[in-house]
């Protein structure tokens, strides 16, 4: 069978190497003229370590932290609840796997490796700068804006959130909703939170091997967990507000130190030194889109963001044991940290 997939992210990558080591012949086609996967860090659950582990996937190359527990802290930095832990899981499902935490650019350079390398002599055929403009679901083919045209007894539109093939199933599948959230993404070095003792003192209070969630408002709130093993803090601040947004933005969005310490004013001292030894900061508005009734039709198939967008959880435990915060984040939203 021959399959297109339309996106060559994490998602589109992994299907192409699960289809290719089925025997299938696939191609991806990428909007960009390379293939670096942007932002910072990204959770690697067990199952899908699994899953890595039959594909080959180097594991040393992907410089993960190994996470134990998700938790939460209140706002002077008392945590209020374990919401997770890697034991309980393992225990329950029966599982040796780890919970990993790596760069999106390490594992996304190995998904691409691997795809290139292929299976049985069979490699993944990967296309740069092919700007979709419309797909056809019943006849599987798939037109670009450059003129050409490449047909598939399987399309997979892996395109994100900007998809161009969610339209061949839902005619307003692009429309987006504005949330009224902003994110700042940051990371901090390793080498920065030794030199600073309140910074020190912040991070040893985490640890390396979990996932910290700090309420810092009513309505704002910070994440922070280890990546490239353990020599980078990736951090995202969530912001909400009632003012106009405007468009959302690139994730290579530049963002400022001024902003940031902006919405920390009044926050506890060991979180405004943590914040100020941020690098590569970026900032976006957070969108999503309706999903479709459905994801599949002739031989059109979405996946990932170009299905149903992914959005930070709508309640986080705060303050006390009990309570929740409302984000205002419409009801498909999910946990993408």
């Amino acid at each position: 069978m021959k399959v297109i997939v339309v996106g060559a992210g994490i998602g589109g990558l992994s299907v192409a190497i699960a289809l290719n080591r089925a025997e299938h012949d696939v191609e991806v086609y990428e909007s960009s003229s390379f293939l670096n996967e942007v932002g910072a860090a990204i959770h690697i659950a067990p199952n899908a370590v699994r899953v890595l582990k039959s594909w080959d996937i180097d594991f040393e190359t992907l410089y993960p932290a190994y996470c134990e527990a998700i938790k939460f802290y209140s706002a002077d930095l008392e945590k209020v609840e374990t919401i997770v832990t890697l034991k309980e899981g393992q225990e329950k499902l029966g599982i040796q796997e780890p919970w990993l935490m790596t760069h999106r650019v390490d594992i996304h350079s190995n998904l691409r490796a691997q795809a290139e390398k292929g299976f049985k002599g069979r490699s993944v055929k990967i296309r740069l700068n092919s700007k979709v403009e419309s797909v056809n679901a019943e006849t599987g083919e798939v037109h670009f804006q450059d003129g050409r045209t490449v047909r598939g007894d399987l399309v997979i539109g892996a395109d994100g959130l900007h998809t161009r093939t969610v339209t061949a199933i839902a005619s307003n599948g692009r429309d987006k909703v504005n949330t009224g959230q902003k994110v700042f993404r940051f990371l901090v070095p390793m080498e920065k939170v030794v030199e600073n003792p309140l910074v020190k003192e912040l991070v040893d209070k985490f640890g390396q091997k979990q996932t910290s969630g700090i309420a810092l408002g009513r309505r704002e709130r910070m994440i922070i967990y280890p990546c490239r093993s353990g020599t980078l803090l990736n951090c995202a601040l969530i912001v909400y507000t009632e003012d106009h947004l405007g468009p959302e933005s690139s994730w290579n969005s530049a963002g400022r130190l001024e902003d940031l310490m902006e919405v920390l004013e009044g926050a506890d001292e060991r979180i405004k030194e943590f914040v100020r030894a941020a690098e590569d900061i970026k900032n976006w508005t957070l969108v999503t889109r309706d999903p479709p009734k459905t994801f599949v039709k002739g031989k059109l198939a979405l996946l990932g963001d170009a299905a149903h967008p992914m959005l930070p959880r709508k309640c986080f435990r705060s303050l006390r044991p009990g309570s929740h915060v409302d984000y205002g984040v419409p009801k498909n939203c999910c946990t993408n940290l």
